[in-house]
């Protein structure tokens, strides 16, 4: 079920790499580096079936999925985004909050279009990677650091504890629909189902925070 925790080795995996460039390459050329791997992993994701018609390239990609069950990893998919949020923290980059509005409504409409295109075409052999996904997560990076707004202090813990426990929240959402004879509209009906499983998780998450919370309190006292 929590096949999903993938993307902690691949963070890991993915700041190994961006620090061993580093090391040893100039930050353009990690720029150029990390963009190349990205390309390669879309190939090798929502393009696959495509590209595997070029038989050096499907004999290249078999051997990469003899190591790796999809490109959606830590050399292909994370560093990317890895080295896009060290260029911004450094605020190598900034955008007014208008251009990075206007530019996350397009290149996210476009992102929509690239997935339904990749999907009707079958191309995909997976589908988490897409070219547009750049250009989407560098806009709503920069829309969110334009804006102006008191901090959340769980923000950070919340957003951990709804990746970590969306999957455990599907299970027992299906369970219920089990229970409740609801399966119909609390599983088939795929909007309703996610709608379900976001609530869910959200009061798990909210839970597990608040007895963090009072533990950690409790550990305090005594320590007092």
């Amino acid at each position: 079920t929590f096949y999903h925790l993938w993307y902690l080795p691949a963070v890991i995996l993915g700041c190994l790499l961006i620090v061993g460039l580093l090391q040893f390459c100039h930050p353009l050329a990690v720029s150029v580096i990390v963009f190349v791997l990205y390309v390669l992993g879309v190939l090798g994701d929502s393009y696959y079936n495509l590209i595997s018609q070029v038989p050096f390239l499907k004999t290249a990609y078999e051997a990469v999925f003899a190591v790796s069950s999809y490109t959606r990893n830590g050399i292909f998919f994370a560093p990317f985004f890895l080295w896009l949020g060290v260029l911004l923290a450094n605020g190598k980059v900034r955008i007014s909050q208008k251009t990075a509005g206007v530019g996350l409504a397009i290149s996210l409409a476009g992102m929509l279009a690239e997935g339904f295109a990749s999907y009707f075409l079958q191309w995909q052999k997976h589908n988490s990677m897409y070219f547009l996904l750049m250009p989407v997560m560098f806009f709503l990076f920069e829309f969110l650091l334009s804006l102006e707004c008191r901090q959340i202090a769980i923000a950070r813990d919340l957003s951990m504890y709804l990746y970590i426990l969306h999957p455990l929240c599907i299970v027992v959402v299906r369970g219920a629909a089990e229970v409740l004879k609801m399966k119909k509209l609390l599983v088939e009906q795929s909007l309703v189902h996610y709608l379900a499983v976001v609530v869910a998780t959200a009061l798990l998450s909210l839970i597990v925070i608040a007895v963090t919370h009072i533990f950690q309190r409790f550990w305090r006292w005594n320590d007092v």
